[in-house]
């Protein structure tokens, strides 16, 4: 009895075993196996083609860079982990006694705890997002001699929409009228799926605004 409850309990883990195997372990894997490959490459699919080596790893053990990350993060770890420990074992301590509104403290504290770890990202990302976040918009220098007055991309459906603030304006086909309505003195083109044809006759485009 005691074997075949074992073997039930294997059976039931096995599940979780095999996800986590491939969700966690085999993802570690790839990305052992990839930093013994040598060369450089932008094709993913090629990263298998290049030798075997131990190229990057001496590279990484020889810049200061590398060292210097190691110190920040044994310093940042001390500096964290160890206040944090005592904090934590004084509030502990603390909430073992005996006070009026302990209950309602000790919910309190634990509140943090509740809150989902994506939402806590996505309110980092939205904070830090390098179009319209709050942080760097408070970082971003006041003193830009830029100003976005219009966006243009060639999808119908963001027709009318504004993003960080800058409404799109339509398709690249407007984008001698907006330059001249709007009167930018600057105009920056990123089509990185475009043809030289097409990106020449942009610039064409903006060369003849009078």
């Amino acid at each position: 009895m005691i074997g075949r409850s074992r073997w039930t309990g294997y059976a039931l883990l096995a599940p979780a075993l095999v996800a986590v195997g491939f969700l966690i372990m085999y993802p570690l894997y790839l990305v052992v196996a990839t930093s013994f490959r040598q060369g450089k490459t932008l094709n993913v699919l090629r990263l298998s083609e290049l030798p075997f080596g131990l190229a990057n790893y001496r590279t990484m053990l020889a810049s200061e860079a590398t060292w210097h990350s190691v110190w920040v993060t044994i310093a940042y770890l001390i500096g964290s982990i160890g206040p944090a420990f005592l904090i934590g074992l004084g509030t502990a301590l603390l909430l073992n006694r005996a006070f009026p509104g302990r209950r309602w403290l000790r919910s309190l504290i634990l509140l943090p705890w509740a809150v989902p770890g994506v939402i806590v990202s996505i309110v980092f990302l939205w904070l830090l997002d390098g179009s319209f976040g709050v942080v760097n918009a408070m970082l971003r220098s006041p003193t830009s001699p830029f100003v976005p007055v219009a966006l243009l991309d060639d999808d119908p459906r963001k027709s009318r929409l504004r993003i960080a603030g800058v409404a799109v304006r339509g398709t690249r086909r407007v984008l001698a009228d907006v330059v001249r309505t709007e009167r930018a003195s600057t105009v920056l083109i990123a089509i990185p799926s475009a043809e030289g044809t097409a990106m020449a006759m942009a610039i064409n485009e903006v060369t003849i605004v009078p």
